[in-house]
């Protein structure tokens, strides 16, 4: 590479379901600059590393940075960029980027909806009256009477909220500092929490994961919801912590969590989420990476970076997020 030449190659590296689909739509979007996929490097006929100016990873592969020494971006796959905040030869001096997309907020916000509506709506108990072949209403009960807490908001809590209180519930927000949100009633910072959280029906945890936030819901924060509320963890893995909520389960306070996130993961077969009767667990799936979303995003961030523009949500490795 001479000295006028600068790298102008994307290397992404998506998770093994994501390959095929993702790398087709960054070559769709890709014109002139080049596309590389992760398993390329470990090829006879790899591109010359000093050509890949950006990475694109959730979790980046274990010592990828010492083979790419002229990195210009860092980008994430999602809205979380704590697993690439994780690894220890992260090159930090670098811009780092994370998505933000309607695509992967109206995913989000399908996938909590989901959750709530069975809950709000009794479908979990319609299902075992159909096993049982029992013809039975229940009183349906007024959303603006459940009130939902969502923790955190980002883009993500936002898109809830908005279609939340299309549908008519009650919406109360909580962040890390003040926000205004018409229609939602906002508390912010961990002296809030308790106020927050009193009486609530549902908890939707929509969090960044920082030092901050692990942990954060625990059996006192449970334990301040309406006795029968549901959890919705659909953000990060390790905000919940399990076992609390297990405990609040199994004493009948809380009546069901829906768990879309764990903390460790893929969940090990010997943990108790999968089976408890109270627990539905999916693969982190509620907001999965929208490929042409994706491309869009990290192509116009690289071409930003070239022309000395501002990155779309860049992250502040100071927060986390």
């Amino acid at each position: 590479m001479t000295e006028t030449q600068t790298p102008r190659g994307v290397l992404i590296c998506p998770m093994p379901a994501d390959k095929d689909a993702m790398h087709a739509a960054f070559l769709a979007q890709s014109g002139d600059r080049r596309v590389y996929l992760y398993p390329e490097l470990a090829a006879p006929d790899a591109p010359m590393a000093e050509q890949i100016g950006c990475i694109v990873a959730f979790r980046p592969p274990r010592d990828i940075f010492a083979s790419l020494p002229h990195l210009r971006l860092l980008h994430g796959t999602g809205a979380g960029v704590n697993h690439m905040l994780a690894v220890p030869d992260l090159p930090r001096h670098l811009p780092m980027a994370r998505v933000v997309a309607d695509e992967v907020t109206q995913g989000m916000a399908q996938h909590c909806l989901h959750a709530l509506l069975r809950e709000l709506r009794d479908h979990r108990t319609y299902d075992r009256l159909q096993r049982e072949k029992v013809w039975k209403r229940l009183p349906q009960r007024d959303a603006g009477t459940w009130p939902v807490g969502i923790m955190g908001l980002g883009a993500l809590g936002m898109g809830l909220a908005d279609v939340a209180l299309r549908l008519g519930f009650a919406v109360r927000g909580w962040s890390r500092g003040e926000k205004s949100v018409p229609g939602v009633a906002t508390f912010a910072g961990r002296d809030s929490l308790p106020d927050f959280l009193a009486g609530l029906s549902a908890l939707v945890v929509l969090l960044p994961l920082t030092p901050e936030t692990t942990g954060i819901v625990g059996a006192a924060e449970l334990a301040a919801m309406a006795p029968g509320a549901v959890v919705v963890s659909a953000a990060r893995g390790g905000q919940v912590i399990e076992a609390d909520l297990i405990a609040a389960l199994d004493s009948g306070h809380l009546s069901h969590a829906h768990l879309d996130v764990m903390a460790t993961e893929p969940l090990p077969p010997e943990s108790p989420l999968w089976t408890h009767p109270a627990i539905t667990v999916t693969p982190h799936i509620a907001a999965a990476p929208n490929g042409p979303a994706l491309a869009r995003l990290v192509l116009e961030n690289f071409a930003r970076l070239e022309a000395g523009a501002p990155l779309l949500f860049p992250v502040d490795l100071t927060l986390g997020y």
